[in-house]
Order: C-alpha cells, then structure tokens, then sequence
C-alpha cells in the first residue's frame, strides 16, 4: 500500500538523557516514513554524541546550530523547511510514540481528508490521558477555524505532536513572521496552523508526553513570562480573524486578564531582577490598554475589573509586589 512520504521532525536541545527513546520510537514505526529530521539546537550535552550510532541510517539527518535559540519553533520551522514530505510529523525530544502511531495516523488522514490530524496526549510516565478533555473530539472531522477557540483560555484539545500537511505549514508561515521569537512561538503558531488547515480531526492513538523539569519553558528563568507576550500576540489574531464581537475574542481577553494573576504568582514564588519586574509591569500596563471594558465586564472578578480599568500601571505594579496574595483572591 502507498503512504504519503512522512517526515518526522524533532528539535533537540540538551536531551541526551531522552532523545534515544525518541528516535527509537521512530525507527520502530510499523509502516515505512521517508526521513527523520533533527535540529540540535546548540546543546551543550552529550546530545549530539548519542545520535551518532544512528546516522548510519540514511533516513536519518542531524543539523547542529551553532546557539541555542531559545524555543522549539526556530529549529521546528528549520527542520520543516528542509522536509520533503508530504506530511510532517512533528516529535519533542523528549517524548515519544507507540509503534502503530504513524499507522493509525494515516487511517485517520485516509478516512476523514483531514489537513491535519492530532493524536491523544498522555503522560509519558503513567499514561494518563491530558487531552482532548472529552470523547467528543473523535470520529468526526471539524473545520480549523473552529478548533482554535479549544487552544483559548485552556487548551482542550492536544496540539502535539500529529500528522500535518507540509502546505499547512508553509501557508502559515508565510504569514506567521514573530517580530519577536521566545519560548511560547509555537504555541502561536499552531493558532495559525488551525486557522489554515480546512479539516483537523483527533485520533485515539497516543503522543507520549514528557513533563520535562530540564526543558526551556519549565525551567526557572525570565523566560516563564514569555506568555504575556503571547497572550497579546493571540488577541491580536483573534480580533483579527474573528472579530471584537466574537466568543472567541471574550476568551482570548480573558486569558490575558488571568495572565496577570499567572506573572504575579510568578514573581513573587521565584527572584527577579528590579530590571526584569520592571519589564513585566511594562507587558501587564501593554497588555490591560487591550482590553475592551464594555464586552469583558462580568467576566472576570468585579474588584479587579475597576483597578485595571481605572488604574492600569498601578494595578500592574501591585501585581507585581503583591502577586501572590492577589491569585489567592481572585
């Protein structure tokens, strides 16, 4: 039987305790996959060295960059500019895939005519299931745009991993140009690759998730608030592609409401700099000027709607200095 050629693509950055297990679950894949592309992405381990073994495999590619970029999308978007697949397989480093995964992926893709097809997040260590949250999600096919208000807010369905068209990609790259590249990009970007893809299904077969404390956006630095820069960024699409009107719009506004809660809890668990808190009351004050006051009251906690609306720096100042105490109550 002809497959579409598949590539799996896998950026790489300080895994040389993980990314055996990924690239092994790869090579174990029940039907035949045209290329596996990595990107190391200027890891300062031994991740390189324990790939060398499986370079002999001429399906297999390995690009070393020279430092790291700071977040999966720069080497992702690498690696899918170099495939030559039909489809991509995007796969962490550090997760990884049963052995009928790739199968029972393009069964999904032949039955439904999706553009993309997402498989069943669960936790690398246990099992459980973590998304999509209910059943509902599977057997049908649902047009892109319409998936997008499941990423809102809370993610309800699960973004990793999956089967997408390389055109998908493409298109949304070509649109998709950050200004700034951070942790969280390719959050934003699979926003994009929803509002691009005409059908997007969810099959039952599981990505094998890694809760990785190592990894860029777990580790305890300023870059945990790479998420106020991208909750504003996804607003902007929202207005753009839904209108202020919209659902979608409401919840895109509530995430940053909550956001600011998230930054104060932040910086009052863990140290900053003066430098870097004043930083975040700069994207707090950017992010309350977004907010449309009429639409998002009786949305959020009434006490809080007045401060930020009437006091937005000073509000994003007491968040700062008093982050904690403020998530307790909200």
């Amino acid at each position: 039987m002809n497959h579409p050629r598949v590539s799996f693509v896998m950026p790489a950055y300080n895994v040389e305790k993980y990314i055996v297990e990924a690239v092994e679950s790869v090579l174990a894949q029940t039907v035949p996959f045209h290329e596996l592309i990595i990107i190391d992405d200027g890891s300062i381990d031994g991740t390189a060295e324990v790939l060398t073994p499986f370079l002999k495999d001429s399906r297999i590619r390995l690009v070393k960059s020279r430092k790291c970029s700071g977040g999966a999308y720069v080497p992702r978007r690498q690696a899918i500019m170099m495939a030559s697949g039909e489809f991509i397989a995007p796969l962490d480093a550090d997760d990884a895939v049963p052995r009928d995964y790739l199968e029972r992926l393009l069964a999904d893709i032949g039955r439904t005519g999706a553009d993309i097809v997402y498989p069943t997040m669960c936790d690398f260590a246990t099992g459980r299931h973590i998304a999509p949250t209910d059943e509902s999600f599977y057997g049908k096919a649902f047009e892109g745009r319409e998936c997008v208000k499941y990423t809102l807010e809370t993610w309800r369905i699960g973004c990793n991993g999956g089967l997408i068209r390389r055109s998908v990609y493409l298109e949304a790259f070509e649109k998709y140009v950050p200004d700034v590249i951070h942790s969280q990009s390719d959050e934003l970007l699979t926003r994009h690759l929803l509002l691009h893809a005409r059908r997007v299904a969810f099959s039952p077969v599981p990505y094998l998730y890694r809760d990785n404390p190592d990894s860029i956006t777990k580790r305890i630095s300023f870059k945990l608030f790479d998420f106020l820069i991208n909750d504003k960024d996804l607003l902007e699409l929202i207005v753009r592609e839904y209108g202020e009107d919209s659902s979608e719009c409401l919840m895109a506004r509530r995430q940053i409401f909550h956001g600011f809660f998230r930054a104060g809890f932040l910086l009052n668990t863990y140290s900053y700099s003066a430098r870097e808190k004043n930083e975040v009351r700069r994207r707090i004050a950017e992010g309350a000027e977004l907010m449309d006051w009429h639409r998002i009251r009786g949305q959020v906690s009434p006490r809080y709607y007045f401060l930020l609306k009437h006091f937005p720096v000073q509000f994003a100042a007491a968040v700062v200095d008093a982050g904690r105490t403020l998530l307790g109550k909200f």
